[in-house]
């Protein structure tokens, strides 16, 4: 059995056509014939129903179908695993990211970085903005995902030497106990969130700057300082408080029964999210990474 067998085989499977089959693998309709044929025999089984007029796959095929996929899949992945390891892409990658963004496509990129580059070695580390941006400083991270707030801001155009990339634009929700007043509204501008109790998370720093752009101060009509998401969004299921979270936190809890997220609309409904990185760290699996990103987004 060979792989162009197995392309064979699943090219005349998809088109249930040997003169289409053919054309599509360029070759002819004798060749796709004898290697199906030849293929049949070695598995010592039908394939393929034929007629003169008609083609259909037998129950032996479709199971063989899948398997033969499958075969073709990871024979590409090894023969580009191979490539890559030869290329000499190794090392470290410390990667930080915001409390919540678990929640996110961050999975996938990391999958697919780790299926293309497995001779790196990636560490993920989950911290509040503030620590991000302090513990990026000093080094220990070789890139972050974070909100995009004042203070990071400032500093990326500053002597440490940040750079910054936007990778989406998260719209915010204002999350509240089904029987808060607001929960009923379709959607909430943020100057009805002002006098509200709020949650905030760690030290309220960035809460307090995305409020400023958002009403211009920040004066909720009391706070309480959480550690991480999953404690703010039980503490709004326990109708202590209100929090502003971003979209990807509110993905998959929007039927939830204890909590209700309301959009907020208006020019200041969104932040955006950022990966972070050090200008003068040369690291060539950051490097990728950051071509990967920029390949995603």
């Amino acid at each position: 059995m060979t792989l162009r067998q197995l392309e064979y085989f699943i090219a005349v499977a998809e088109q249930l056509n040997f003169t289409k089959a053919a054309a599509k693998m360029y070759v002819s309709q004798t060749t796709i014939t004898q290697q199906i044929k030849a293929l049949e025999t070695e598995l010592r089984t039908t394939l393929f129903f034929r007629t003169s007029h008609h083609v259909s796959i037998t129950p032996a095929g479709r199971t063989f179908l899948a398997e033969a996929r499958a075969i073709l899949e990871r024979t590409a992945i090894a023969v580009e695993r191979a490539r890559l390891a030869s290329t000499g892409v190794w090392g470290n990658l410390e990667i930080g990211y915001i409390k919540g963004y678990e929640r996110s496509g961050l999975s996938l990129w990391l999958h697919d970085f780790h299926e293309k580059f497995p001779n790196v070695s990636i560490s993920c580390h989950r911290r509040n903005p503030e620590e991000l941006q302090q513990e990026l400083l000093e080094q220990k991270y070789d890139l972050i995902f974070t909100l995009d707030f004042q203070s990071l801001r400032s500093d990326a155009s500053g002597p440490h030497g940040l750079l910054k990339k936007k990778i989406q634009t998260c719209p915010l929700f204002a999350a509240m106990h089904p029987s808060h007043p607001l929960a009923g509204h379709r959607q909430l501008e943020a100057s009805q969130l002002i006098e509200q109790d709020m949650l905030l998370m760690g030290s309220g720093l960035p809460e307090r700057q995305l409020w400023g752009e958002l009403s211009g101060e920040f004066s909720p009509h009391s706070t309480k300082v959480c550690g991480d998401v999953e404690s703010i969004l039980l503490m709004v299921a326990a109708d202590m408080g209100m929090a502003v979270l971003p979209d990807y936190v509110a993905k998959g809890l929007l039927e939830a029964k204890e909590l209700r997220f309301v959009p907020l609309t208006g020019d200041h409904s969104s932040i955006d999210l950022i990966a972070a990185w050090n200008a003068d760290i040369a690291n060539e699996a950051l490097s990728c990474f950051l071509d990967l990103i920029e390949g995603a987004v």
